[in-house]
């Protein structure tokens, strides 16, 4: 029973490349699909981190906007003030009465 040996044992190596065809193509699956989850990972981080670029630079719009505005801002308050100043000593002056330097 030699024949029935070797048939046994043809069965059995073909039963172990049946496996382990198995484990490769399952082994190649996990692969593929873990290349296509870290493309889109990247993707999103690309997509993220131009969101934030673009959003990072309207906030700096924004701030700078701020900064020009409230400078403009104290230098009409400096004016203002000046003006007021000015006009309290006419005031001032016409309360006290005709000067006499002529």
């Amino acid at each position: 029973d030699l024949i029935a040996l070797g048939s046994k044992l043809e069965d059995s190596e073909e039963a172990q490349r049946n496996r382990v065809q198995a484990i490769s193509e399952r082994v190649y699956e996990a692969e593929r699909h873990l290349a296509k989850t870290e493309e889109r990972q990247d993707d999103a981080i690309e997509k993220a981190s131009a969101t934030f670029q673009k959003q990072s630079a309207n906030l700096m719009h924004v701030i700078n906007q701020v900064n020009s505005n409230f400078e403009h801002l104290s230098s009409q308050i400096a004016q203002q003030g000046t003006t007021v100043s000015s006009l309290e000593r006419t005031v001032a002056r016409l309360q006290a009465g005709p000067s006499l330097d002529v």
